[in-house]
């Protein structure tokens, strides 16, 4: 790495760092109102509801890889799917680590072993933040109660397939002879995001139904606050994952009658299910990757 781009690469590790603990700090403040309930709670949990959201979640995972794979097919690129679909979900891993460098890292990597020239594959890095977002928007739009929000939802979706309408603009900045630069497959894109979006509502909301008290809430809204809490956590960029923004972002959707004591463990509950989910997807295309 150039020496001039270390100490910037450190302060943004710094800052989502602190961002993150900071936000984490707020949530267990919140649950700490539960006291001995926190345990109770988690212990009442419904665990066929635990079981069938981790399966849920696959999906999402899923479509966002198949995304992934249209997308850096459109920049250039080849090659088998499982090897591929095995970078991408190690690039989702690595974002755990705050500035999200590594994780970008691994996927322009990826892209540009399997053939894309350098301005595609950090192209295809952008198309595929703005179809994720202008899915989760799609979705929010959708399952939120009507208000605000949803018109902010709507309101995303919009200026993220616009992004991705304009983005051969800026392949021909950098590369000039590509005149005809044909556009990224827009409607395919947006169709393989919102449908992972819908997998990751399903599968929150129906870990929101293991909870004692999940009649607070109704399932569409559970989604609808699950994916744009979600949008937001993605978008604080430098935190690792989103961690902590996208669980206070949660509180701060949900009904207030749910309280934010227990918004809070859910958030965190929710948080922990991906990520085991996460972590099974990974094995999964890992598996398969070997085998083919």
């Amino acid at each position: 790495m150039d020496d001039r781009r270390r100490p910037a690469t450190s302060l943004t590790k710094i800052l989502g760092w602190l961002i993150s603990l900071l936000a984490i700090g707020f949530l267990f403040r919140w649950i700490s109102g539960l006291g001995s309930d926190v345990w109770t709670t988690i212990a009442d949990l419904d665990a066929g509801y635990v079981v069938i959201s981790l399966v849920l979640f696959l999906p999402f995972f899923g479509f966002r890889a198949l995304a992934w794979e249209r997308i850096s097919d459109h920049a250039g690129a080849s090659g088998s799917r499982w090897p591929r679909w095995r970078t991408w979900a190690l690039s989702e891993l690595a974002r755990y680590i705050p500035g999200n460098v590594l994780s970008l890292a691994v996927r322009y990597r990826g892209a540009r072993t399997s053939g894309a020239d350098r301005p595609r594959s950090i192209l295809a890095l952008i198309v595929e933040a703005l179809a994720l977002v202008g899915g989760a928007g799609l979705v929010a739009s959708f399952t939120l109660p009507i208000g605000w929000y949803a018109m902010g939802a709507i309101a995303v979706t919009a200026v993220a397939m616009l992004g991705i309408w304009l983005s051969p603009h800026f392949i021909r900045r950098w590369r000039p002879e590509a005149a005809n630069e044909p556009r990224p497959p827009v409607v395919p894109l947006l169709l393989m995001d919102t449908l992972a979006w819908m997998f990751y509502g399903f599968a929150s909301a129906t870990l929101w139904l293991a909870f004692p008290a999940s009649d607070a809430m109704s399932f569409s809204t559970a989604m609808g606050v699950s994916v744009a809490a979600w949008m937001l956590g993605y978008l604080s960029i430098i935190t690792p994952m989103g961690l902590g923004v996208r669980e206070v972002a949660f509180v701060a959707l949900v009904p207030a009658a749910l309280g934010a004591e227990l918004a809070s463990l859910v958030a965190i509950v929710t948080r922990l299910g991906m990520a085991v989910a996460e972590v099974i997807f990974f094995g999964i295309v890992s598996w398969l990757g070997r085998r083919s």
